[in-house]
């Protein structure tokens, strides 16, 4: 038996898919969260619920997409507004009195993805110079 479905497809005529509605749901799920926990549990997922392998791990949870977000280099962390994101580089020594501030906006570059380095060296850059950083994320709303 073979399985396919289309996902963010751009005519509704290859909006075609052969899962079941709870697979579809969790799949979409997945997806739409991004990030690389999500892929790998999106095939932990088809692994042992889709093929039905009965040795393949639990897949996790879906973890929710963050979105208009500050971050920092801690991948864990992320900020929802100015203020909080000031009060933890105050608190860990980032912040510099009346240094310029620089704002880089991730956009295609999703900082929770897992491999944020090239993020990491510009966020470490300006603070050699004495320049201040501020790292929003932007997305998108999921159709």
């Amino acid at each position: 038996m073979c399985l396919f479905h289309s996902f963010a497809v751009t005519n509704p005529d290859n909006d075609i898919s052969s899962l079941s509605e709870t697979e579809l749901k969790k799949s979409s799920r997945l997806l739409r969260g991004g990030n690389k926990n999500n892929y790998q549990n999106l095939a932990r997922y088809i692994r042992k619920y889709i093929d039905k392998k009965w040795f393949a791990p639990e897949p996790g949870a879906p973890i929710e997409l963050k979105e208009n977000v500050f971050f920092h280099l801690d991948d864990e962390r992320s900020f929802g507004d100015l203020k909080s994101y000031e009060a933890y580089i105050r608190e860990h020594h980032y912040y510099k009195e009346g240094a310029p501030r620089i704002a880089i906006v991730a956009g295609l570059h999703e900082p929770f993805a897992g491999n944020k380095e090239h993020l990491n060296g510009m966020i470490n850059a300006p603070t050699k110079t004495r320049d201040l950083m501020y790292t929003p994320s932007r997305h998108r709303a999921n159709a």
